[in-house]
């Protein structure tokens, strides 16, 4: 673990699941956001998407969805077992920006974007390599490693 920029802590994680996920969440903080989350299996199949309109789905058949998603804290503790592997996820105090996105803005932008949100934690969990893991609580991304290594 290191401090790689100020008040940010942040490690690599040694294969985690996404059980470290759920294990680093505060349940007093209101929103979970998921970045680049995938559904389905790349063979077509039917969706229900909203193809012209944000709030209107249409039945199209689709292999693929990517989407960010914002959810309650709660929620995401209910469905965190069900999204399957690779997951970049943040914990925030404050709903995101529309300009934030998880996915590609890295380094000191992200860190001073999730800052204005009241961060709690970040983690880029693959499900199939090294993870990794921030936040402005050194506790937290201790806390993450101790948890990887006694699930090794």
């Amino acid at each position: 673990m290191k401090e790689i920029a100020p008040g940010v802590f942040f490690a690599v994680l040694d294969f985690p699941g996404y059980e470290i996920a759920t294990s680093l969440v505060d349940a007093d903080m209101p929103f979970v956001l998921c970045a680049g989350h995938h559904t389905g299996d790349y063979r077509w199949q039917d969706f229900d998407l909203p193809v012209v309109d944000p709030t209107v789905t249409e039945r199209v058949m689709s292999r693929v969805a990517e989407f960010d998603f914002v959810v309650p804290t709660a929620r995401f503790l209910e469905m965190a077992t069900d999204l399957g592997p690779g997951l970049t996820v943040a914990q925030l105090a404050a709903p995101p920006q529309n300009h934030l996105d998880l996915c590609r803005i890295k380094g000191p932008e992200l860190w001073r974007l999730l800052d204005e949100l009241g961060w709690h934690f970040w983690a880029d969990i693959p499900g199939n390599d090294y993870g990794q893991v921030a936040s402005p609580h050194r506790s937290v991304v201790e806390y993450a490693v101790k948890c990887v290594e006694e699930n090794r």
